[in-house]
């Protein structure tokens, strides 16, 4: 299920074509807190640890090529480094991160793997 969410031709190959890990990777992905966390920690101020969850939000979307979420938060990983962010900011990333969760639940509902 390729689209502009997700890339799973590009996940799959990365994990040496096998589907079942990947599946099972995105499973867990629905289950972190990245997300949570850097609101959290955005709405409270505290620059190092948004930075830190932007960070590995970031890297968990990349790895998954879960590009759209990857992307937006790479954007505020970048903002981070630069000045602390306000909740605003953080609008397009949680459409992305909607939009991508919604795709992978339809995906693990459509598995037959």
């Amino acid at each position: 299920m390729d689209g502009l969410y997700l890339n799973e031709g590009d996940a799959v190959k990365r994990l040496g074509g096998n589907k079942r890990l990947y599946l099972k990777l995105l499973k867990s992905f629905l289950g972190d807190k990245s997300f949570q966390n850097l609101q959290q920690y955005a709405a409270a101020g505290d620059r190092e640890n948004a930075k830190m969850a932007a960070h590995t939000l970031k890297g968990l979307a990349a790895n998954l090529s879960l590009v759209v979420l990857s992307e937006e938060a790479a954007r505020i990983d970048h903002m981070l480094k630069e000045a602390m962010i306000v909740p605003q900011d953080l609008l397009a990333l949680e459409d992305a991160m909607r939009n991508t969760v919604g795709v992978i639940e339809e995906m693990i509902a459509l598995s037959v793997v």
